[in-house]
């Protein structure tokens, strides 16, 4: 027996450890009777679980312990209890019923709502064709999946290879084939049964092309005829349920393998293809063979095989997950009847519901399965298209009703289902054919998809070659600069719009094309187009009714449009407002009226041919009157509205076509795709030819004259250019076609000149009628070409466009004018000089001015404002409209054109006269600058940035630039830009203050080949002879006579210089002198701060806000209203009391602020307050500009401690606002992760750091500094940010490291390029500080920091002293100083700047590598480590500190106050100011767990303070640190004799200590038995550890302590219950102290050990030999 159950526990022990191998999932079936046991990888059998019965024996295995081998085990298993009462049998819930769920699911581009077409090609056959077609029609309506339902009763598809292995037995590939083929025939034979694999190949490629991806569907263990057809037959088993013909058994372990082995071949063919989901069906079990109640699922629920179901789905999902995809199912069979308690359906199976049931079959409603955490796909099966099935084949208009939040079932909504999907059936497969199925089907498809949504990251554009498309994305802005794939293809520009509600206003111009509302001031009602009767005596006449109020709901809007002067006004049905004799109505012919505001009173007159609009008779009724009064009386003046409609916030996207091809860009989170495509209008010119007319206006030009300039020119008014000539690629310019001197005819023939070309459209035609003037409409075009058979043109940004039937081709012509002498201007209207009385020709409405003059750089005007009415002003005759025209200037070889702008002016005198006098007089609109100057109140309409790539010019029409009434002015002022030319003068501004240029410029002048070059010697007129270079007195009259003629005056006010810094239009500078350079080409003109002109300076150190209290500036606060003039570099505001200053550039120096102060809110009292960079200030990250995919940067919130200048009272480079600084700098940082991601900034001044915060795996920076000065490249370095964990003392992580440093540039201007480098390993700019951008830091000096010294602490002469014996003048030493004191760098020690001091030998080494090899531009101290320095100055000494990882405590020499260093490097004292010099040596201990590090020390107006450290001074501070000279020291041991009975030795071992000799060094009892236990020999244990007591021995001595130990008895009781079960065992033991060869275990002893609960007979003694083990067993009870 004792054998035999010695063989069964082996036996067992076997069968358990092969349950915890690995099953593969669908290699092997289980029987229904092991179904419970299996186990795999995930589940392994629990530690307390006994597999049988017969494992409690009296020899019990406990197999369990070596089972369990994985940490993993399912710890949800149920195992079998020892209690005899409960039920044995094992009930351990497998992976396949209560499945591990993936975890939190995330959302991904695979998790987009699912739009899907499903089509069963199982039970019938569709060709590659057919379903293409399909695969067409589901593309077109916007679906994103094709499911191929290729399994489904029928199995229409065969792999090249389909040999399968089910239970060792190896099925080859043709006999596979053979047995599907047969059960595809047995079900339904078609010609071709079955796809083969190289057509899915196509199928899915199509699929692919078109967008879809495409959803294998095999379904199982239902509907799948030709399998189970072919595993009865391969396999010789029966492997149906119950007798379905198209259902497996699922309690059948070869039905189970077969189809699972079969089916994986299909799923690792379909994952290698690309798909992400399969379809595993799971529907309708065996429905064939219980048709009635819950058929085949109610089936397996009352015979208890549920749960196998549940357990094949699971492992089918988990073979679909195990390939890469995510499974899908029927819903019918998830949680049946809601049956919950036959095992758990994996939740990572998304469910395509299409069933609530039926009376009697209850499938589980779709809402509870979302909530037990199902993705559902809305499949409702109201909306299946079945073949066969007439009754059941939705249709479009049904389709259309589609609602893919509503799922079957009454209330059953689902917000946000995964998706939709729409099936297309084949229950009756031979009820039509596979094209009569596409094509029936098309509609409904294309119905279903427009219900479903879009997916609103995606979005495709369609534009043509040539034409613009738009899209708006609504929300936050997502405007910049963009560029699509292949801009070649298509280019897009993005502008962001702020939302805005609707609104109403009253205007005084008209803005041709926009709607209006028209309200009658008397009435107080709206013009609408309603007709009305207005009776006058016995006649009716026909008017328009006045209704409504004006709101920005109003309906009654009118479009005005701007028509030959006049305009026409339109309802929205686009009829025409005529007004005539006591009447007004809507006509669909266009009527013009005349619209005129008076800006004294502010009404509108509307008139037509003298009649007005009038509110007739004081009525509701809108007429036309005519009277002398009409103009002025209360119904005839009008107020018109604008009406702004409501505008969301939200970015315009307008996409450019360029070339045919199709292009993508990403903006915001929005992906475009833009399919350009080279289409030419049905509406497009495709004539042989076109004619390209030449015109002034709306006179006609021609290109030769008559010999008799009287005469009208007879030449050719237009040119015909055929197909063939301009049938090239790159087309033909018009200014080749278009003769660039041609003649018109106004008074005499006139010389006119070529200036563009237009395309007019058929509604805006050049025609010589009066009126019809076209200058300022179409577009303008550069050439034209006959292409893809219709004519195109190309507008100046290169695109091509087509010609719309009915358009002309225009080449405008311009006359010139002498009303410039620097450059030619041109102009297209005819106007009177000034130099007598101009000719009365108006009409008696007056005539007007227009006046042009050049801005030189330095802001001069020439002419001089008194001299503009003689030299540079026409006279035009007035009519109410009347626009400006076209002023087109040309740059030549001495000037570009950067900058037009327009001025209004009066005339002075004579103010109701029709004409103008040579003695006429204009004065211009001003407006006052910050410093108090005066300027003209100007409009740009040109400038050389906004308008880049066209030509400059003003169109008076385009820029709604009109002359308000007679006698009134415009003046127009074109700002010049000399070209460079080294014989051109030079004039330079320049900033006394900062060392640096403010302005420069040169001035055009005239040199003759071999002459003598110009220079200010040679040219300058001026009282004082200038003949040698240096200062000079510059007269306020002094000029030079420039290459046009002019004498070119000097402006000396600097306020009015266009485009020089905010600072010096303030007013604070002021002119100190000029000078001339050595060779006399260069003038400088010298500036400096009027510090009279200051009411407070502030200095700020960083680059957050600076807030400034009003009382800080006047000494009433109590103010009505702050404003402010132009400030640099930043903006102002007021709030409560605080004026905020808020940087938002790097400063170049001073800022300057005007302030206005006003207690009324009329009179303002300008205050200017300076602020100052301090000599180092810190930015953040976002100051810098960022490309590509930089992350995160801002420019920091919160605001800096005030600092006034003279009065700071902290350190310049320490603020409280980052004094708790922990991690990133204010909390933010840029972050790359991409290679070659680009960062720059610009900075003035000596120097910079650039900040990072780093890891352990961050990656590199490439830097550049460039110097904009001399365009030089100053430095390129190449950085590696990465932090070196083990050279920094642990640190991971550092914060605001100064990865790059550079301190010793010349003063300039330069530009940082930061590059991220090498790999595209996360970088992080967190900051850069920029050295001294003041030049000269005199202004500092009451704070005392003036003249500052930058050392980089890492760049010093670290120190080492050897000579231990020299040290002290008193015979003091300090131990081992050479070990305290590693070595320098040089190894001189007599030039050592610093020292660096460790705790401990041990750190030494680790310290060294830090200096050595860790950060380049900081010295690292860890924990218990220090730096000395000694200074000799009496000015006060900081030093850069900052903790890498955290805040780092330290301390300062002997002081036992600890100091905080935050995580941005910020300067602290550690030296205060003295008003003497002193030598004093500093030391600095890291006192806390994070690394601090030490970057720069600061010194101001002392370069020498940093000495060289001396034995002395090292020696006193090792000693104020600490360190203490060495005492004797020795050794301490206790000698342990372990020793038996006899008091003989049978084992030793010692205890040593050292300490300082003849001091007591004790030993304890915890030592001793530690000791004694480590040397005690097999066998043998301590007799009675309980008297081991602490031992004494004093150091240089030792002691002896004997141990007692004895040889060990052991005993092993199992007790037992009378029939056999073990219920405990007890290990008893003895230790020999006598002569004794055997130990006696009492009965006492043994009874004790009887487990609780149990009791046991009378028992006796037993003995054990020492040095052995024997047995007992006991029965208990």
């Amino acid at each position: 027996m004792k054998r035999l159950k010695k063989t069964l526990a082996v036996i067992l022990t076997l069968c358990m450890m092969m349950s915890c191998v690995s099953v593969t999932a669908f290699a092997t079936g289980t029987d229904a009777s092991e179904k419970d046991q299996t186990a795999t990888e995930e589940t392994n059998v629990s530690e307390d679980a006994n597999t049988s019965e017969d494992a409690n024996t009296s020899e019990n295995v406990n197999a369990s312990e070596d089972a369990n081998t994985s940490e993993d085990a399912n710890k949800e298993a149920v195992v079998s209890s020892d209690s005899e009462e409960e039920n044995d049998e094992v009930t351990l819930e497998d992976k396949w019923l209560h499945p591990q769920s993936s975890g939190v699911r995330t959302t991904s581009s695979t998790d987009d709502f699912f739009k899907i077409t499903f089509l069963d090609c199982g039970r019938k056959y569709f060709s590659v064709d057919n379903i293409e077609k399909i695969i067409d029609n589901a593309a077109a309506a916007g679906f994103n999946y094709i499911q191929l339902a290729v399994g489904n009763d029928g199995l229409r598809f065969l792999l090249d290879d389909m040999r399968i292995t089910v239970n060792g037995m190896t099925y080859d590939s043709s006999r596979v084939s053979s047995a599907i083929h047969t059960g595809n025939e047995n079900y339904r034979d078609f010609d071709t049964d079955e796809l083969t694999q190289s057509e899915m190949d196509t199928i899915i490629a199509y699929a692919q092309s078109k967008g879809l991806g495409v959803i294998p569907c095999i379904n199982s263990p239902g509907h799948m005829d030709a399998i189970l057809s072919a595993a009865n037959l391969l396999t010789g088993e029966t492997c149906s349920y119950n007798g379905s013909l198209r259902t497996i058994d699922v309690t059948n372990n070869t039905a189970v393998d077969f189809t699972q082995a079969l089916i994986q071949k299909y799923i690792t063919y379909f994952a290698g293809k690309g798909c992400q989901y399969f379809n595993i069906g799971a529907d309708e079990y065996a429905n064939d063979k219980y048709t009635g109640g819950s058929m085949g699922f109610g089936n397996l629920q009352d015979t208890g095989n549920y749960k196998y179901y549940v357990q094949y789905v699971n492992q089918m999902a988990s073979a679909v997950k195990d390939s890469g995809m995510k499974p899908m199912a029927f819903n019918d069979g998830i949680y049946f009847n809601n049956n919950t308690s036959s095992g758990t359906f994996d939740t990572d199976i998304i469910v395509c519901y299409w069933s609530n049931g039926w009376p009697g079959y209850n499938p589980m409603s779709a809402t509870t399965l979302a909530s037990r955490g199902f993705k559902l796909i809305n499949t409702n099966g109201a909306y299946y298209w079945v073949l066969g099935k007439k009754d059941t084949q939705c249709d479009a208009i049904k389709a259309s009703e589609f609602d893919y939040k509503g799922f079957p079932g009454e209330g059953e909504t689902i917000d946000n289902p995964a998706g939709a999907m729409f099936c297309i059936w084949c229950d009756v497969p031979e009820a039509d054919t596979e094209d009569n199925v596409v094509s029936l089907t098309a509609a409904t498809i294309a119905a279903f998809g427009k219900t479903l949504p879009t997916d609103p990251t995606k979005r495709t554009i369609k534009v043509r070659v040539g034409d613009t498309a738009t899209d708006t994305i609504e929300g936050p802005n997502c405007s910049g600069p963009y560029t699509t794939e292949n801009p070649s293809i298509a280019t897009v520009k993005t502008e962001y719009t702020n939302g805005t509600e609707a609104k109403i206003s009253p205007v005084r111009e008209i803005e041709s094309g926009k709607q209006y509302l028209i309200l009658n001031q008397r009435y107080n009602a709206l013009l609408t187009n309603q007709s009305s009767t207005w009776k006058s005596g016995r006649k009716n006449y026909k008017c328009l009714k006045l209704d409504g109020t004006a709101s920005t709901t109003s309906k009654n809007l009118w479009t005005i449009t701007e028509n030959s002067g006049n305009y026409t006004v339109a309802d929205d049905s686009g009829k025409y407002l005529t007004i005539g004799n006591n009447t007004a109505f809507t006509s669909t012919s266009s009527s013009n009226v005349t619209l005129s505001y008076n800006e004294k009173d502010e009404y509108w007159n509307i008139s037509s041919d003298s009649y007005y609009l009038n509110n007739m008779g004081k009525s509701e009724n809108a007429g036309g009157w005519k009277d002398d009064t009409a103009p002025t009386d209360g119904g005839s003046k009008w107020t018109i509205y604008e009406v702004t409609k409501a505008q969301s916030t939200g970015t315009k996207v307008t996409f450019s076509g360029v070339a045919v091809g199709t292009t993508h860009v990403t903006i915001g989170d929005i992906t475009y795709t833009i399919n350009v495509v080279d289409e030419a209008p049905a509406d497009s010119l495709t004539d042989d030819s076109i004619d390209l007319e030449y015109w002034i206006t709306n006179s006609k030009v021609y290109d030769t004259k008559d010999t008799d300039t009287d005469k009208k020119p007879t030449g050719n008014h237009v040119h015909s250019i055929n197909k063939t000539e301009a049938g090239t690629k790159n087309g033909v310019a018009i200014s080749n076609l278009a003769p660039p001197k041609a003649y018109a005819f106004f008074s005499g023939t006139r010389d006119v000149y070529y200036w563009q070309a237009k395309r007019l459209d058929a509604d805006h035609l050049q025609t010589d009628d009066e009126g019809s003037e076209q200058t300022a409409e179409g577009t303008t075009i550069t050439h034209i070409r006959y292409y893809n058979e219709a004519w195109q043109y190309k507008t100046s940004d290169g695109v091509w466009h087509y010609f719309k039937s009915g358009d002309q081709l225009v080449a405008y012509y311009l006359q010139k004018t002498k009303v410039t002498q620097e450059i030619d201007t041109y102009v297209k209207d005819w106007g009177y000089g000034t130099s007598t009385t101009t000719p009365n020709t108006s009409g008696n409405d007056g005539q007007v001015a227009l006046t042009v003059a050049v801005v030189y750089p330095d802001g001069t005007v020439s002419p001089a404002e008194s001299e503009m009415y003689a030299k540079s002003t026409t006279i035009f005759n007035y009519w109410d409209g009347r626009d400006i025209g076209i002023i087109a200037p040309k740059n030549n070889s001495d000037y570009d054109i950067s900058k037009i702008t327009v001025t209004n002016g009066d005339r002075v005198s004579n103010r109701s006269a029709n004409v103008w006098y040579a003695s006429d007089k204009i004065t211009w609109n001003k407006t006052t600058t910050e410093a108090g100057s005066e300027w003209y109140d100007e409009k740009t309409v040109w400038d050389e940035a906004d308008n880049a790539g066209t030509t400059p010019s003003v169109n008076g029409k385009a820029s709604n630039i009109k002359w308000s009434a007679k006698n009134t002015a415009k003046l127009v002022l074109i700002y010049l830009k000399p070209v460079e030319k080294s014989t051109n003068l030079n004039v330079v501004y320049y900033d006394d203050a900062y060392n640096k240029v403010i302005m420069h410029n040169q001035i055009a002048m005239s040199y003759t080949q071999g002459a003598a070059e110009p220079t200010f010697f040679n040219s300058l007129i001026n009282s004082e002879k200038i003949d040698k270079d240096g200062d000079i007195t510059l007269d306020d009259g002094a000029y030079v006579t420039n290459s046009s003629g002019v004498d070119q005056h000097f402006n000396k006010d600097i306020t009015i210089i266009p485009n020089v810094a905010a600072q010096y239009k303030s007013g604070l500078y002021e002119y100190i002198k000029a000078d001339i350079s050595k060779k006399g080409k260069t003038l400088t003109l010298h500036y400096n701060i009027n510090n009279e002109k200051l009411s407070k300076s502030y200095v700020i150190d960083y680059g957050l806000n600076l807030q400034i209290p009003i009382s800080d500036l006047v000494e009433n606060s109590n103010v009505a209203d702050v404003q402010f003039g132009k400030i640099s570099n930043g903006n102002a505001s007021y709030e409560n009391g605080i004026i905020t200053y808020t940087p938002d550039a790097v400063l170049t120096g001073m800022v300057a602020i005007p302030i206005k102060i006003s207690y009324t809110g009329t009179n303002y009292k300008t205050i200017n307050v300076a602020v100052y960079p301090a000599t180092t200030v810190n930015y953040e990250e976002g100051f810098a500009t960022y490309d590509d995919s930089w992350t995160g940067a801002s420019k920091g919130t919160g605001t800096q401690t005030k600092a006034i200048l003279g009065n700071d009272a902290n350190n310049y480079g320490y603020d409280g606002a980052y004094a708790n600084t922990a991690a990133e700098s204010n909390g933010t940082q840029a972050t790359s992760n991409k290679k070659l991601d680009k960062a720059t900034f610009d900075f003035t001044g000596t120097g910079v750091d650039i900040l990072a915060n780093t890891t352990t795996s961050s990656g590199y920076l490439t830097i550049k500094i460039t110097n904009n000065d001399s365009d030089k490249v100053e430095k390129i370095a190449i950085v590696d940010t990465k932090m070196a964990g083990n050279l920094t003392a642990g640190a991971t992580n550092g914060y605001s490291v100064p990865v790059y440093s550079d301190t010793d540039l010349a003063y300039g201007n330069y530009t940082v390029s930061i590059t991220h480098s090498i790999n595209d390993a996360t970088v992080n700019i967190d900051g850069f500080r920029v050295y001294n951008t003041n030049k000269d830091s005199s202004i500092y000096q009451a704070d005392y920091e003036d003249n500052p010294n930058f050392l980089e602490v890492r760049d010093l002469q670290f120190g080492t002293i050897t000579d231990i014996g020299s040290y002290g003048v008193d015979g003091r030493k300090v131990y081992a100083i050479g070990e305290q004191v590693y070595k320098d760098l040089t190894a001189d020690t007599t030039k050592a700047q610093a020292a660096i001091t460790v705790n401990g030998q041990d750190n030494k080494a680790k310290q060294k590598e830090l200096l050595e090899n860790g950060p380049k531009n900081e010295v690292y101290l860890a924990k218990n480590s220090a730096i000395t320095m000694t200074f000799s100055t009496r000015r006060e000494v900081q030093l850069g500190l900052k903790g890498v990882n955290g805040p780092a405590t330290y301390t300062i020499n002997d002081d036992k106050n600890s100091y905080t260093a935050s995580t941005l490097d910020m300067f602290y004292t550690i030296k205060g100011k003295t008003d003497s010099t002193e030598t004093k040596t500093i030391t600095i201990t890291n006192t806390g767990d994070k690394v601090l590090s030490i970057t720069k020390l600061k010194v101001c107006d002392d370069p020498n303070a940093l000495q060289t450290i001396s034995a002395d001074s090292m020696t006193s501070a090792l000693y104020a640190w600490g360190f203490t000279d060495p005492v004797p020291t020795a050794d301490a041991t206790a000698n342990l004799n372990l020793v038996d009975y006899t008091g003989k030795t049978i084992a030793s071992t010692s205890l040593t200590a050292n300490g300082e000799q003849g001091t007591d060094a004790t030993f304890t009892a915890d030592q001793i038995k530690s000791a004694v236990t480590s040397a005690l020999p097999e066998g043998y244990a301590v007799v009675d550890a309980s008297k081991i007591a602490d031992q004494t021995v004093k150091y240089g001595e030792s002691a002896d302590v004997n141990v007692q130990i004895g040889k060990v008895a052991t005993l092993k009781v199992t007790y037992k219950k009378l029939f056999g079960k073990t219920v405990g065992t007890a290990t008893l033991t003895g230790v020999q102290t006598s002569a004794g060869s055997k130990y006696s275990f009492s009965a006492s002893e043994i009874k004790k050990a009887v487990p609780s609960g149990y009791w046991t007979i009378k028992l006796w003694g037993t003995k054990v030999k020492y040095g052995t083990t024997g047995t007992l067993t006991v029965n208990v009870f």
